[in-house]
């Protein structure tokens, strides 16, 4: 049995999904929702089943629920799309840090500040050798609570970053221009293998790309150089993920890594037609 997560907040497949979902009665193979905070849900799941972690995206607001979720579902014997350990490895940023320490990845010049920490953002600033810093929590997506410090007075700044790092850790990194000037580019593997990719560009005066805050996204192709730079990263972080996200700025024609997605990214599988087909092999031969 196949168990696709969504969330209360996100109960039903969202578009995509449900073309997988479809792709996958048509096989014969069987499928169902589950919300991940469903104790009715949960108790369906048996030892053996797969799930396929898709729209659990309150997972951020309740953080270590989510951690307890999949170790509960490991211990019933379930499986789970791209493992439990890189679902729990990644859902903390401070896994950027470590692909860039461990040769994988370029990433923005990048800081991390523990929560309830006193380090001032002034000293960040002077530390990654700019005062135009994005600041993110570290565990958030679709942009949560991200904010850009150059627009903002200093003192409003300052403020703004001691207040939110009372309650949680912070990510601080240097702002690059590329996100305005080209956009970001999301690059989409599907059972290890690339499969098509899409720009994402913020709306005017903005710098997330999220269509949460107004960002646009098409179809695209990326360079081969680009594509060639994102494959060697995932495989060395995994070479046996059912799906994944790359999202990058390119830099200098290098790949300078925003995220690495793994535990329940939009996969734009409309962007490509054969897209649907290979996430449902992937599914199929996990």
């Amino acid at each position: 049995m196949i168990h696709f997560a969504t969330s209360f907040d996100f109960p039903d497949l969202t578009a995509d999904d449900r073309l997988v979902s479809a792709q996958l009665s048509r096989r014969g193979v069987p499928w169902q929702v589950l919300r991940w905070r469903s104790d009715e849900d949960n108790a369906r799941v048996r030892p053996g089943d797969l799930v396929v972690v898709r729209s659990c995206w309150d997972y951020h607001l309740h953080a270590d629920a989510f951690l307890d979720w999949l170790d509960q579902l490991a211990g019933r014997g379930a499986r789970i799309a791209n493992g439990q350990a890189r679902l729990r490895g990644t859902l903390h940023k401070r896994y950027l840090l470590a692909l860039e320490a461990a040769g994988l990845a370029r990433i923005p010049a990048t800081r991390l500040a523990a929560r309830g920490s006193t380090v001032d953002l002034d000293d960040l600033a002077g530390q990654l050798g700019s005062a135009d810093l994005v600041v993110k929590p570290a565990v958030s997506l679709s942009a949560h609570g991200t904010w850009r410090v150059a627009p903002l007075a200093r003192s409003e700044a300052r403020a703004r970053f001691a207040g939110q790092l009372q309650c949680q850790d912070l990510l601080v990194q240097r702002y690059l221009p590329q996100i305005e000037a080209q956009g970001e580019v999301s690059m989409v593997f599907l059972g290890g293998l690339y499969s098509h990719a899409v720009r994402k560009t913020p709306r005017p005066g903005d710098f997330r790309v999220q269509t949460d805050h107004g960002g646009t996204h098409v179809a695209c192709l990326p360079d081969k150089a680009l594509i060639d730079q994102a494959a060697r990263l995932l495989e060395g972080f995994a070479d046996d993920t059912v799906y994944a996200r790359i999202d990058a700025v390119a830099v200098d024609g290098e790949l300078v890594l925003m995220e690495l997605e793994v535990i329940d990214p939009v996969l734009f599988l409309s962007a490509d037609a054969g897209a649907v087909s290979r996430f449902c092999d992937a599914i199929c031969a996990w």
